[in-house]
Parts: C-alpha cells; structure tokens; sequence
C-alpha cells in the first residue's frame, strides 16, 4: 500500500472520530410531515438512511441501464467473437496456402473474408489460392471482390493482380496491369521491375529501352545485367534493320563508339554485313573491335571475312601475332587470309602450329583444302576422316585462291 493511501486512511478515521464526537455532544433532529403523517429521527440515523437510499438507488439505476444496453453489448461480443474466429482462420489460411494447401487456404480465406479487419487481404490470397491450384475463374471473382474493398490500396491490389497475371504467363493482361500501376505510381521500384519483365518476356524493345534510363537511375539490377539488357535491345534494333544493308550501316553507326565495341553487338554486325556481301563494312568493324578488346569469336569471323584489301588484313593479324603468338584462333585465321593472298607456306606453317595447339574440326578441314591445292592427296584425306562429321560454317564462303602450278 502507498503512502497516498495510509495518509487517506487516516484522514477518514480522523473524519469518522471527530463526527462521532460531533453527534454524542448534539445529535439533533429531523422531522419529517406528509400529510398526517409525522416521522422524527435523530439526524445521524436520517444521514445513514439516506447514504443507503442513494446507493440503492444508485445500483437500480446501473441495472437498467446495463439491461438496456444489453442488446449492443450482446451484438459487440458477437462481433468480437467473430473478428476473433476471422483472425485465426486468416492465420490458419495462410499458413495454409505456405504448405500448398490451396484449396483448404482458399476456403478459409473467403469464409473469414466478411468478418475480417481486413477483407482485402483476404481476398487477396484467395485469389492467390485459387490460381495455384489452377481455377482461373475463381481467381478473378475474389479479385473482383477484392477490388470492392480496396479503399485506398489500389496498389496492393493491383501489385498482387499483376504478379498472379505474371505467373500464369498472362504478359499482355500484366503488361496492361502495370501500365495502369504506373500512371499512378511513376517511380515506384518493384513497378519497374515487373513492367521491366513483362516487356522482356513480349519482346518489347522499344518499351524495354523506355524504361532503361529510370531503371539505371534508381539502380534496380546490377550494373552487368542493365548492360545485357540494353545489348538485347541494341542486338533487336540490328535485327530489324537487318533487311536493308543500308539501314543497317547507319544503325550501327548510331549505337555511339563504346556500343560499337561491345563483341556482341560487333559480332552480329558483322554477321549481317557478310550475308549482305559488304565484307569490308564487317573488316573494319572487326579490326577496331578487335584493337580494344581481344575476343576468340570476332578473331574467327576476321579470318572468315574476305575484304576486298587481303594484304592488309594479312598485315593486321601479324601484327596481332606478335602480341599472341600462342592463339590458335588467330592463328587458323592468318593462315585462311594468307591462303587467300596465295601465300600457301605462310598459311600452311600456321595452320600447322595452330594445330599443334588445338586440334579441332575447323582447322583440320582448312589445311587439308590446302594440302588438297598442293598436291598431298593421302595426307588431306586423312586430315578430312579426322574432321569428319563436324558442320561447315554458315557464312558464305570466299572464293577459293588459285592451285599454286606445278
């Protein structure tokens, strides 16, 4: 007990003790006439009679009023009860729908849905339920529920709407989702991301490259993945203009200098100028990628391409030779230009070295065409059974270079 309460305890002692005195001295009088009724009492007893008069009547009236209000009381306690059955049977669908029970999440979700605090989650992971466990319809009618009690989490709603659409590979209904999410909330993160997954999945490359600039801004993926998705969208504008060489060309010289040394980008440039029958477009493009970044499929194609000017790209991979004398990628392609500038021991001593390097089927086919040219039948057909089996390359072929005489 605190010693507020003490001191008030004895307070009221002192009270009661100077009030006894008070009444032994003069306990006077109350009298009381209705009519011809008289009472006279002492005063004493008529202040305790009527103390006990006033709590009577004072318990009467909580008593009516507690009756009164028991029907609310009643109403309330059965609400409460059901918001508290509606919880546990949210708790209990969710964890349901975690262990893939879907069809049990579903029906405790909905049936708890109409007492829940919040509806809208419910309904939201029924929906949830319902497409895991393949019923589309039902999805969409507690989505539309959902929609009903949405009050002022359109987000929430349509996030859950577009991730559900996203993973029944519905992308033009998510992309449609999206867009409309994205009028709303422009710079929203996780927005960005899915619309960035829907117009990858379509094939959207103008809407990909759309969202590139904010994307990298807000730093959303690495740094590694912007950069192969943006030579996605840059390999997709090379592809459409790939019908027209003209197109192409100024298409390739608009992607900006570091673009144009991307080994991707300049392997499909020049993939598509050799088909055109532009080899000279794809040499030069080839040479300057190949001065800033060293790559085994652009060295391959440099040797496949047949410019117009074979000493000087004869010239170009020797002075490459130099800085990689143990390549047998650029040795198999200096022997092929060499063969094509008819400098037959050049081109038969490197093929030789390239195959005393790596023996593959490329090789082994190119010096027996040579050994062909220089009259060793036997030893190129053995080099041909070796290389048996393996596919030609798919781009035109150069012209072959005159037999050597004699």
């Amino acid at each position: 007990m605190s010693i507020r309460h003490v001191l008030g305890l004895v307070a009221l002692l002192v009270a009661a003790v100077a009030v006894g005195v008070v009444v032994q001295r003069d306990p006077g009088y109350v009298l009381i006439v209705v009519g011809p009724y008289t009472v006279e009492t002492s005063l004493s007893l008529f202040v305790i009679l009527s103390l006990a008069g006033f709590a009577v009547l004072a318990r009467v009236l909580r008593a009516a009023i507690a009756a009164w209000r028991l029907p609310d009381r009643a109403r309330r306690w059965s609400r409460e009860r059901r918001a508290r059955r509606a919880r546990r049977q949210l708790y209990a669908g969710c964890l349901a729908l975690r262990e893939g029970r879907w069809a049990d999440a579903e029906r405790l979700l909905s049936r708890a849905a109409p007492d829940s605090e919040a509806p809208l989650l419910n309904y939201l992971e029924a929906a949830r339920a319902a497409q895991l466990r393949g019923d589309l319809a039902a999805r969409d009618h507690w989505l539309r529920l959902a929609h009903e009690h949405r009050a002022g989490h359109e987000l929430a709603l349509g996030l859950t709407q577009a991730e559900l659409q996203i993973r029944q590979r519905q992308w033009e209904q998510a992309l449609a989702t999206l867009r409309r999410l994205r009028e709303q909330s422009p710079h929203h993160p996780y927005i960005l991301r899915l619309l960035l997954d829907a117009y990858r999945q379509l094939g959207d490359w103008e809407g990909i490259q759309s969202l590139l600039p904010e994307v990298r801004k807000r730093r959303l993926l690495p740094p590694e993945e912007l950069d192969e998705i943006e030579t996605g969208v840059l390999e997709a504008r090379l592809d459409r203009a790939d019908s027209d060489p003209g197109a192409l060309a100024r298409t390739w010289k608009a992607l900006g200098r570091r673009r144009r040394e991307d080994p991707r980008l300049v392997a499909r440039f020049a993939r598509a100028m050799l088909q055109h029958g532009s080899p000279d477009a794809a040499e030069k493009a080839l040479r300057q990628a190949l001065a800033q970044h060293w790559d085994r499929e652009l060295v391959t194609l440099y040797g496949q391409t047949c410019g117009s000017d074979p000493g000087r790209q004869l010239n170009t991979v020797e002075g490459w030779l130099r800085d990689h004398p143990q390549d047998p990628d650029l040795l198999l392609a200096a022997a092929r230009i060499a063969r094509r500038h008819r400098l037959w021991g050049k081109a038969r001593a490197w093929l030789e070295a390239a195959l005393g390097l790596r023996e593959d089927p490329e090789t082994l086919r190119e010096l027996a065409t040579l050994l062909e040219q220089l009259g060793e039948p036997e030893r190129a057909t053995e080099l041909y059974r070796r290389a048996l089996g393996t596919e030609a390359t798919a781009l035109p072929p150069c012209p072959e270079p005159a037999t050597p005489a004699g």
